[in-house]
């Protein structure tokens, strides 16, 4: 699996994670490939002989990728963050923000500065 981006200075990354949290909109190009286990080697030689040569083809796409703006010729599929876990997040907030509320509400912590100063230090 490769990230691809242009910036990869820190400020980049942390601009880049900001972009991600704020959900802007963002390219990330991920090109994913799976390995069976029965296609590895058993000795630890074999296993050390495949990683270097699995990072030299990394290499080359990556090269590939620099030189073409395309990691190879398959097909790209699209891949979108799903709406039912913003739904999750969404709804639990607006429950937890609730019954926040209703406690606050029936406790009367808010009417007094004892109850403020309680609160503030302990949320």
């Amino acid at each position: 699996m490769q990230l691809v981006h242009n910036s990869i200075s820190t400020v980049g990354l942390i601009h880049l994670t900001t972009e991600i949290v704020l959900d802007k909109a963002t390219m990330v190009k991920v090109q994913v490939k799976r390995h069976k286990m029965d296609e590895l080697p058993e000795t630890a030689d074999g296993i050390a002989q495949w990683c270097k040569d699995t990072f030299i083809a990394k290499d080359a796409l990556l090269e590939k990728y620099n030189t073409t703006d395309r990691f190879s010729e398959l097909e790209l599929q699209e891949i979108r963050r799903p709406k039912s876990s913003i739904m999750v997040v969404l709804s639990w907030s607006c429950l937890l923000g609730f019954l926040l509320y209703k406690f606050f509400k029936w406790s009367s912590l808010l009417s007094t500065w004892q109850g403020i100063l309680f609160t503030v230090l302990f949320l």
